[in-house]
C-alpha cells in the first residue's frame, strides 16, 4: 500500500444538508466522485489498484471518520465510518504497518485502531461494533476490517 496524492476536494456539496459530502476529483483520470465527510485526510493506493481514502467532517465535539475503499473506475466498493456521539476525534500517527494494514488514531483515549484491507471478500460473523458502522447486509462480505488495538 503506498501513499498517493491523485485525489483533491473540488466542491463543498453540504450546504442546506446534515450530512457534510464533498466531490473529489482524481488528477490523472479526470473523474470526480460524492462522499461523505468534509476535509481529505489521507490517500493511499492497494497493490491491486484500489484506492483508500479517510475523510474527516470537521466537527471538532462531535467528529466523524470515513474510510473508502474505491476501485480504478473510482467505484465505491465498501465504506466505514468510525464516530461516537459527543466525542471528539482527530486522525493522527497514520502508518502502514503491512502492505495491507494501517495503524492510526482517532480518539482522545490514545486506543490505536487498525484497518485491513483483505486481499478478497469475506463474511465477517462478528460485524462491525460500535463506534464502527458500516452499510452492509447483516451477512454480507467485506473487504475492509478495522478493529481497536
Amino acid at each position: 500500500m503506498n501513499k498517493i496524492n491523485v485525489f483533491h476536494v473540488t466542491k463543498d456539496i453540504s450546504a442546506n444538508s446534515e450530512v457534510s459530502k464533498v466531490t473529489l476529483s482524481h488528477r490523472e483520470l479526470n473523474q470526480e466522485v460524492e462522499l461523505s465527510g468534509k476535509i481529505l485526510e489521507a490517500q493511499y493506493q492497494t497493490d491491486a489498484g484500489y484506492y483508500l481514502l479517510f475523510l474527516t467532517e470537521d466537527v471538532p465535539y462531535e467528529e466523524a471518520l470515513h474510510i473508502y475503499l474505491l476501485d480504478q473506475s473510482l467505484k465505491i466498493i465498501e465504506s466505514l465510518e468510525l464516530s461516537a456521539e459527543y466525542t471528539a476525534g482527530i486522525l493522527r500517527d497514520i502508518q502502514v504497518i503491512e502492505k495491507n494494514k494501517i495503524r492510526f488514531f482517532f480518539f482522545d483515549n490514545d486506543q490505536s485502531w487498525q484497518l485491513e484491507v483483505l486481499q478478497a471478500p469475506k463474511r465477517n460473523p462478528l460485524r462491525s461494533a460500535y463506534p464502527v458502522k458500516k452499510k452492509d447486509k447483516f451477512w454480507g462480505k467485506s473487504r475492509l476490517r478495522l478493529q481497536p488495538l
